[in-house]
């Protein structure tokens, strides 16, 4: 797999983490919506007065167009947003387009707390929801959005996290703690 990170010497993936296919969805059946509402608004727009029926084609076949270009965006960002946690970081890769790429990566030592956000219906129904990991470095927080399971994502952080405090400690690397 083409990862958006080179794996450091002894560095392993744990959990490479995409968001939920039901997040994606509701977004994709939410664009048909909003498409299918204008197209008929137009079609009865184009029924009532007889000069705009051009005018209207026009408007409909560009709704057609941006929509499909909306569920394609909404796809390209779900294949290239993901998140890898390994034993050693937390990597957040986000690729908002083919010339867009932006990568963020923490130390798991410098995670300080983590929390989950499940807000609506559809999130609790199919267990889906917001990871925000405190991180003591300069990029802050990272928010991994729409996962599934995200209650199993915290412990998994969590205890990734305190696997690798112990290596640290067991090597030398932390002082004092």
């Amino acid at each position: 797999m083409d990862l958006p990170v080179q794996l450091q010497g002894d560095e392993q993936i744990i959990a490479l983490l995409r968001r939920h296919p039901v997040y994606i969805i509701l977004q994709i059946i939410g664009i048909i919506v909003l498409a299918m509402l204008l197209v008929s608004a137009f079609t009865w727009m184009q029924s009532q007065v007889v000069a705009l029926r051009s005018v209207m084609d026009i408007l409909i076949i560009a709704t057609a167009v941006i929509a499909l270009g909306a569920v394609g965006f909404i796809y390209y960002r779900y294949r290239n947003d993901l998140w890898l946690v390994t034993n050693q970081r937390l990597v957040d890769s986000i690729k908002t387009s083919p010339f867009s790429h932006e990568v963020a990566s923490a130390d798991l030592l410098n995670v300080q707390d983590i929390a989950v956000s499940k807000r609506g219906i559809f999130p609790t129904l199919f267990n889906f929801g917001d990871v925000s990991c405190q991180t003591a470095g300069s990029t802050g927080v990272f928010v991994l959005r729409g996962v599934p399971n995200p209650n199993g994502v915290l412990e998994l952080i969590d205890q990734t996290r305190d696997r690798a405090r112990e290596r640290a400690l067991k090597m030398g690397a932390i002082m004092g703690t």
